[in-house]
């Protein structure tokens, strides 16, 4: 039997998994084993399983994991993940087009003023990484229209423009700039005010990636200083955000709770069962974590 340990929900990461096997081949709770499947939060339990080689993560982003356990680990690459995520992305876009984020602040203050629709031709969207999440989001930005590039720190062959430095000639022209990075120590703090001094006074920062990529008090006084910009953020450094936090009540900052790419179990689970059951057959694991690199 292979041990799930998803927390709370892991009577439906066993259920999911199961269906996808046909079989009872996981069970809730540590038993001993080669393999595992867990949710991050709960990494520090795969200590406690003998004979452990490696681990399945159920999150996509895997950082906590690597501060509880020294288990190889695999994250979860799920394409309906990135599709979820793809989705987020565009109606974003399309609501900075539709100047959404404005007209939420007229209406607080009564306000009837209209503005100049925008269009996807007329809008640069530079997003922060060029993994799979984040070439789900390009694709599906530029298949509806938006002018798109992308940013690593290593060159990539892609169907958009591709960036490996981010100097004032990239910035410059972006009107939404979104982050995908994972947390890692080099992209911990990347949206500082060196950057966002960068940016057009009118653009909008979107944080999908990780809450630590952004310096919070850098991107409050970017906003002060500039009241036709605004951010929308969909994660935090903790979560959930404080009841007393200065984002709840900004005129200029959209919150979500950490929703921009929700995980389907159960297509999910049949991902993780299909990598764990190709290891089983021919020996071949998923490709694991680089600690050194955090992804």
């Amino acid at each position: 039997m292979i041990p799930v340990l998803c927390g709370e929900k892991t009577p439906q990461w066993v259920e999911h998994l199961n269906q996808a096997a046909g079989t009872l081949a996981y069970q809730a709770g540590p038993c001993p084993g080669p393999v595992a499947v867990f949710t991050a939060p709960q990494a520090s339990q795969l200590d406690q399983i003998d004979g452990l080689e490696w681990a399945h993560c159920t999150y996509a982003g895997v950082e906590a994991a690597l501060d509880l356990t020294q288990t190889p680990i695999a994250r979860l690459i799920d394409p309906e993940l990135a599709r979820n995520m793809a989705q987020s992305a565009l109606a974003a876009c399309l609501a900075y087009a539709q100047n959404l984020q404005h007209y939420r602040q007229d209406q607080n203050q009564q306000d009837w003023s209209p503005r100049d629709q925008k269009r996807p031709h007329q809008i640069q969207v530079l997003i922060l990484g060029a993994g799979e999440m984040a070439r789900a989001c390009a694709q599906t930005l530029k298949n509806n229209g938006f002018k798109v590039a992308t940013y690593s720190r290593r060159a990539k062959a892609l169907p958009w423009p591709h960036f490996s430095t981010l100097g004032p000639e990239v910035l410059s022209g972006a009107h939404v700039l979104m982050n995908l990075l994972p947390s890692t120590p080099d992209t911990q703090g990347i949206v500082n005010s060196k950057l966002m001094a960068n940016l057009p006074t009118d653009s909008q920062i979107i944080n999908f990636g990780r809450g630590d990529a952004v310096v919070e008090s850098d991107l409050l006084r970017w906003l002060d200083e500039n009241t036709e910009a605004s951010a929308l953020l969909d994660v935090f450094d903790i979560e959930p955000l404080p009841d007393s936090h200065v984002y709840w009540g900004h005129p200029q900052v959209e919150i979500w709770p950490h929703v921009s790419a929700q995980t389907n179990v159960a297509s999910a689970a049949r991902v993780i069962h299909e990598a764990i059951q190709l290891w089983q057959q021919t020996g071949q694991t998923p490709a694991l974590i680089n600690r050194e690199r955090g992804y």
